[in-house]
Parts: structure tokens; sequence; C-alpha cells
């Protein structure tokens, strides 16, 4: 293993203005030359600094970006308040292409049981509140599939790169993938995400057509097509599990 690194846990000097969190310190190997800030997984504020940072340094930064950290953790927070599991009671809230929608009972429906959607949010026959998990999945993956085909043709055309074939699939941790045989696809879930993180992960796949691993190459093409890819890529790891029903 290449480089030496020490990890250590730190509070940072004004910790209860910052939500009383503290933040987790990286020292990374001398190759670091700037420090960055991110939420994980876990909801920690973790640090990752030069080896050789000196503590003050450290605790200056992680003031200076104080604001973004309460932001981001109240974020957070608001997407663990909306997405604790499903209990399908009306007002309750569930997540369409980045925004949050309000459930209701609507009126019997004696027909095929199935969810209907507007911009007030959604409505669930009640006669059919037993089967609502099932419904929702059900419409959630046919948005998916309107959504994701949607994009992939568009990038497709700009990219000059056309899939074999678009597929939907259910994974915990797995957002897309392109087989050796340029087959891709996608977890129906994305819907539930904003357009701009649908996009980081339909471009993503694409290139994958063309670089069949994540070699420097490949990253470089996709910051020439996406800049601010690395944002849309913390946003999913750092939140993407919250994304469920």
């Amino acid at each position: 293993m290449k480089g030496h690194k020490d990890q250590q846990t730190s509070r940072g000097p004004s910790e209860q203005a910052a939500g009383a969190c503290g933040y987790l310190l990286v020292r990374s190997s001398r190759r670091r030359k700037t420090m960055t800030l991110r939420i994980d997984r876990l909801g920690r504020v973790v640090i990752r600094a030069p080896l050789y940072t000196v503590k003050k340094e450290v605790d200056r930064f992680f003031e200076q970006n104080r604001a973004w950290v309460r932001r981001k953790l109240a974020e957070r927070y608001t997407l663990q308040k909306m997405c604790k599991p499903k209990s399908f009671v009306p007002g309750e809230e569930f997540l369409f292409l980045g925004k949050s929608y309000p459930l209701r009972l609507g009126e019997t429906n004696g027909g095929i049981p199935s969810i209907s959607f507007c911009s007030r949010g959604f409505t669930l026959p009640e006669n059919h509140t037993s089967k609502a998990r099932c419904l929702f999945i059900t419409w959630y993956k046919t948005k998916a599939w309107e959504k994701i085909t949607e994009r992939v043709l568009h990038y497709s055309r700009q990219l000059n790169l056309i899939p074999q074939e678009i597929r939907l699939m259910t994974a915990r941790t797995q957002w897309g993938s392109c087989s050796p045989d340029n087959r891709l696809s996608f977890n129906w879930k994305l819907v539930m995400a904003a357009d701009t993180f649908i996009d980081y992960v339909v471009v993503h796949e694409l290139l994958h057509i063309r670089e069949k691993n994540h070699s420097l190459r490949f990253w470089e093409a996709l910051k020439s097509l996406m800049p601010d890819y690395k944002e849309r890529k913390a946003w999913l790891d750092e939140n993407g599990h919250l994304l469920n029903i």
C-alpha cells in the first residue's frame, strides 16, 4: 500500500455552533496539498488534510465552512425525516425528482389499483392502502423508466455513445452499471433524486461504453462534460441510501 495514513477524531473549537458534531480529521499522505470537507454516510463531518497540517489551520478551515456544514446537516435531517420506513398514511411525504410531496387518500377505486400524482402530491385509493408499498414501487419504476430512458437518449446522441440495452435494477448501493457488451442498468430509486444526480449517473455509465474502467482518462472525460461531477457524486455517496421506500 502506497503512502501513509493516520486517522484521528478531533473536535472543532465551536462545536455547538456547528451543530454539536465536531469533525473527524483524516490526515492523508504528503501528496495531498489542500484540505477538503464533506459529510459522510453516517452524518459525520470529515476533514481530510495534508499529513503535517497544524491543528489551528484545520480548526480555522472548519470555522470558515461552518455555514456550509450547518446547511448540509439540515438537508440531511430533512431527507432522513422523509425517508424513514413508510406508514402510507395521509400527509406522509414522498420524494420524486428531488422534491417531497404529501400523500392523501382518495375515493374508493373498484378498478385496477394504482397511485395517481399531480403537483399537489400523491393520491392512494382508500380501499387499497394494504397494497400501498407495491403500488408506489410500481409507480416509481414506471416513472424511472420514462425519465432515465429520456436522459440516456439525450446524452447518447450528444456523446455518440449507443447502449445495446437499457434496464432498471434494484440495488442497495449501486446506482448504475455498464456490462462488457454495453448494456446499461440503472437503479429505479434514482427517480427520487433531482435531475442533476440522475444525469450524473446516466453520463457516468454512458462513458463506460468508451472507457471500461475508472481510469484517469475516464474521470477527465466526465469532468469535461460535467465540471461539478464530484459534488454530484458526493451527494449520492452521502445521501443516496435515504432514497428509499
